[in-house]
C-alpha cells in the first residue's frame, strides 16, 4: 500500500513541479549530458591508450555523479521543503553536495564485493543485481536526509529502513532498474539516443521524488511521532 501511495504521489508531483523548476534543472541535465555523449564517443572510436580510454570513462563516470548530486538536492528540497526558488541554474556546490558525493562514492566501494558474485555460474550476474539493489535500497535513505542538511549516516539509513525493507527496494532499485531496462530494450537504435536520454532524466526525477516521500514517511513521519 506504501508503494502504490507513493508512486501515485509521485507522478502528482512530477507534474506539479516539473514546470517551476525547468530553470533549476539546467545545469544538471547540461553535465548529464555531457557525461553521455562523452561515454558515446568513447565507445565509437577506437581509444589511443588503454590509460587515455579509462582515464576518460571515469571522468565521464565522475561527471554523471556530480549531475545526479546536484539534481537530487533540488529536486528533495523542492519536494520536501517546497524550495522552488533560490537553485538558479541549478550549478552550485558546497559542504552539503560534497557530502552527497562522497556517500555516493561510499555507496559504490561497499558494493564493490558483491561484483565478486558474477563468478557464480548461470546465476552470478542475477545474484550481482540482486545483492547491489537490495543493498543500495537499505541504505537509500541516507541521501534525503543529507539533501535536507540532517545528520543522517549509512547506519542509520540502514536502521530506519528495517521495517521497510520491501518497500524501500521496490521503489529504489527495482523499478528504477525495470525502467532503465525498457528504455535499453526500446530504445537501442543510435537514432533513439536522445529521446532515450530525456526519458532516463525524467525517470531519474521521478524516483528522486518516490525515494523523498519515501523519506517523509518513514524518517520525517517517526521523528514527528517521537
Amino acid at each position: 500500500m506504501m508503494v502504490l501511495n507513493i508512486l501515485r504521489e509521485s507522478f502528482s508531483s512530477l507534474f506539479c513541479y516539473m514546470r517551476s523548476l525547468n530553470k533549476a534543472l539546467i545545469g544538471p541535465l547540461i553535465l548529464a549530458l555531457a557525461a553521455e555523449l562523452l561515454t558515446l564517443t568513447l565507445s565509437m572510436n577506437e581509444p589511443f591508450s588503454l590509460f587515455f580510454y579509462y582515464s576518460a570513462h571515469w571522468f565521464a563516470e565522475f561527471i554523471s555523479l556530480v549531475s545526479y548530486t546536484l539534481l537530487a538536492i533540488i529536486v528533495i528540497q523542492t519536494v520536501l521543503q517546497d524550495n522552488v526558488n533560490g537553485f538558479g541554474f541549478g550549478l552550485f556546490w558546497r559542504k552539503r553536495e560534497t557530502r552527497f558525493l562522497l556517500h555516493q562514492l561510499g555507496l559504490i566501494a561497499l558494493l564493490i564485493p558483491v561484483s565478486f558474485l558474477g563468478f557464480i555460474p548461470g546465476i552470478g550476474s542475477w545474484l550481482v543485481m540482486l545483492m547491489a539493489g537490495y543493498l543500495f535500497s537499505r541504505f537509500a535513505l541516507v541521501f534525503p536526509g543529507i539533501a535536507l542538511n540532517q545528520g543522517i549516516t549509512f547506519r542509520v539509513a540502514w536502521k530506519l529502513s528495517q521495517r521497510y525493507q520491501l518497500s524501500v527496494f521496490t521503489l529504489a532499485a527495482l523499478l528504477p532498474g525495470i525502467g532503465m531496462v525498457i528504455t535499453d530494450l526500446l530504445l537501442i537504435d543510435l537514432y533513439s539516443l536522445p529521446l532515450k536520454f530525456i526519458l532516463d532524466f525524467v525517470l531519474s526525477v521521478f524516483f528522486i521524488i518516490a525515494m523523498a516521500l519515501l523519506y517523509r514517511n518513514i524518517v520525517l513521519r517517526a521523528a514527528s511521532q517521537n
